[in-house]
């Protein structure tokens, strides 16, 4: 597991601070995602948990920041995959047996999820974009690999970001009015 640092968490690989402001205004040498990268649209700093933390605690710290997906990173910072609120329900639903209502739920609090790792729930792969990828690229490799979710690796903080599907919608919906 990874040991953190004086102002991190346990289990969580990089600070904990988010910045949800919103990108900054368009330019003109931007049209529709062709050339601008991936870094206009970043809305926050890099999060990563390890392996060995806990799903609880990703659950907690996903739904307090109100986030889907987290970068799964080594203890060196390399990455080895996402965990997703899919891949979390997913988890908690494999034991449970159709017909039981309450069952899900006591498996999500207190039950077998409290007592498993990210290692148990991730989704492996080491498929990454770079920030300075252009947002066309990525709206690309979401729609090959059939994700809506993807892992930025941001020069800025030296971590992983994650860039939903919804983000680039919200830029190149914006790009087209600013360009009307």
């Amino acid at each position: 597991m990874f040991v953190p640092k004086e102002g991190r968490q346990p289990g969580f690989a990089l600070p904990l601070r988010l910045n949800r402001a919103a990108p900054p205004p368009l330019g003109p040498q931007f049209t529709l995602g062709e050339r601008a990268p991936l870094s206009l649209i970043l809305t926050h700093d890099a999060v990563a948990v390890t392996r060995g933390t806990s799903t609880e605690s990703v659950v907690s710290f996903m739904l307090r920041m109100g986030l889907n997906t987290l970068p799964v990173v080594d203890g060196g910072g390399a990455l080895l995959g996402t965990v997703s609120t899919h891949d979390l329900l997913a988890k908690a639903s494999a034991d449970v047996e159709a017909g039981e209502p309450d069952a899900l739920s006591d498996e999500l609090h207190g039950g077998g999820l409290s007592a498993v790792s990210v290692a148990d729930a991730m989704t492996a792969s080491t498929l990454a974009l770079r920030d300075d990828a252009s947002i066309s690229h990525a709206v690309m490799a979401m729609t090959r690999e059939g994700k809506s979710e993807l892992p930025v690796k941001c020069e800025r903080c030296q971590g992983y970001c994650i860039v939903s599907a919804l983000e680039l919608l919200s830029w190149l919906s914006r790009s087209r009015q600013e360009a009307r």
